[in-house]
């Protein structure tokens, strides 16, 4: 398959050495790689760490808290998601758990959440505002921010909308796309919406991209190219999620 050891994108399972250590490559390397992109091109850029990540890898979360715009929490875990046989209670611990691990590693406040598999239940947009969230990124909403109304909340609360189509991983593992493709999905996607932008207002496109996906080196230059491109669009304006929010 183009650029990678396989089309299974769970959990690595014991013993399948390949696909583990491609998951470590993301975290010791490729978002390393694409920080640095970022960096050398002068983007503002949004990091999401999960507890278990950001608690084992101390280095990581360190390296993280220092050079991202804005620090995301996602979940305790990547292969433990919130799920509806859990009680409020329990949802509320585990968000808990997962702000405090990334916020003392990082030493950073967190206001953005994503939860691992873009899994979510019926409570999870109370107990995000609960816990002093002001966004999260896991509905497939319109493409711009959506207030999210939830009567009686201490915090407001607004769903930013990533791209499923634009993500990495679904474009390059799930979909099996080569590099050249991709970047074409991407061009194409912004194209499209500076287009409804003139006729219905501002459109949001939120990047999701991993650094064991993007983060390798035959796809590193997708990344680079592509935002250098919107760099230079006048009607293109590069934000932090946090920023887009706090300026509605």
């Amino acid at each position: 398959m183009a650029g990678g050891v396989g089309r299974e994108t769970g959990e690595p399972r014991h013993g399948q050495v390949a696909r583990l250590s491609q998951w470590d490559f993301g975290l010791t390397t490729g978002v390393f790689r694409l920080l640095e992109v970022a960096e050398r091109l002068g983007v503002p850029v949004a990091v999401a760490l999960d507890g278990h990540g950001a608690t084992a890898m101390p280095g990581l979360a360190e390296e993280v808290g220092a050079r991202a715009g804005e620090v995301v929490a996602r979940g305790r875990a990547a292969n433990l998601v919130l799920h509806p046989a859990m009680t409020a209670k329990e949802e509320h611990a585990y968000v808990a758990d997962a702000l405090a691990a990334v916020g003392t590693a990082t030493s950073r406040s967190i206001s953005g959440w994503f939860s691992p598999e873009r899994a979510t239940t019926p409570m999870t947009p109370h107990v995000l505002a609960a816990q002093g969230l002001r966004w999260f990124g896991e509905w497939p909403v319109d493409e711009r921010p959506v207030p999210v109304d939830l009567p009686g909340s201490p915090t407001p609360l607004t769903a930013l909308p990533f791209g499923l189509e634009t993500e990495d991983v679904f474009a390059l593992y799930t979909r099996a796309m080569t590099a050249h493709d991709y970047a074409e999905v991407l061009d194409r996607t912004v194209t499209a919406l500076l287009a409804d932008a003139d006729r219905v207002g501002t459109r949001f496109l939120g990047l999701s991209w991993f650094g064991w996906a993007l983060g390798q080196a035959c796809f590193a230059d997708v990344a680079e190219r592509f935002l250098a491109r919107l760099l230079e669009h006048e009607d293109v304006h590069l934000a932090l999620p946090g920023d887009v929010v706090d300026s509605r």
